[in-house]
């Protein structure tokens, strides 16, 4: 456009609204992608109980709703049912099939729900390593008690998530901070194989998403 030499600039995810002050590149684009290909993107809804031994065992396990004394638990178990029930079976076939993309994100709405999903995920009879939870910049090597321990899961900042598949193949991490402009890929291709939602998400995002 300038008529001299410029580097290219890639956008991810970035609406294409022309003359839009903000949003829109004043220059052709040259090339894009889109994720409209036939069944790219699925979506599957599961139902994750209480296991054996649990008072509650056979019910499902609801974290919305749920007075806030009872969510700590509640997400133990979840994170602990979730892993032996279905991420530990999904890893398996996906480093049989392609290593490179067996790597999983388990999403909460916080990093306190996020360290008790980790703590129940690092207590499922089928994990042994893998592990890895958002933390604040402060907390990577915070005694919290709510926190596994780290020799058992690597803490990750957010400026660290990028970089996930060199830590583990399991991270634990809260939906606003990977809602968005993230990129985890192994060479040229995503890294991540599926994204287990377990909380209903926030307001904002029910709305916007």
């Amino acid at each position: 456009m300038a008529g001299v030499e410029r580097p290219v600039v890639g956008l991810s995810a970035t609406a294409y609204f022309p003359q839009a002050v903000r949003e829109h590149v004043h220059a052709p684009v040259r090339w894009w992608m889109t994720d409209a290909q036939a069944r790219s993107i699925r979506a599957r809804r599961h139902r994750i109980e209480y296991g054996e031994g649990h008072p509650m065992y056979g019910e499902p396990i609801k974290i919305s709703g749920q007075h806030p004394s009872r969510k700590k638990g509640a997400l133990i178990e979840l994170g602990s049912e979730l892993y032996d029930q279905y991420i530990h079976r999904e890893l398996e076939r996906q480093r049989a099939k392609d290593k490179d993309r067996a790597h999983v994100l388990v999403v909460a709405n916080s990093y306190q729900q996020c360290a008790w999903l980790a703590r129940g995920i690092a207590q499922a009879g089928t994990y042994r390593e893998g592990l890895c939870v958002a933390v604040r910049d402060g907390d990577r090597h915070s005694p919290d008690a709510d926190l596994p321990r780290e020799n058992i899961a690597t803490r990750l900042t957010a400026e660290q998530f990028e970089d996930f598949p060199q830590y583990g193949n399991v991270l634990v991490v809260p939906l606003a901070l990977i809602a968005r402009g993230l990129n985890i890929v192994v060479g040229i291709r995503s890294a991540v194989r599926s994204v287990y939602l377990c909380h209903r998400p926030l307001a904002f995002f029910a709305e916007h998403e």
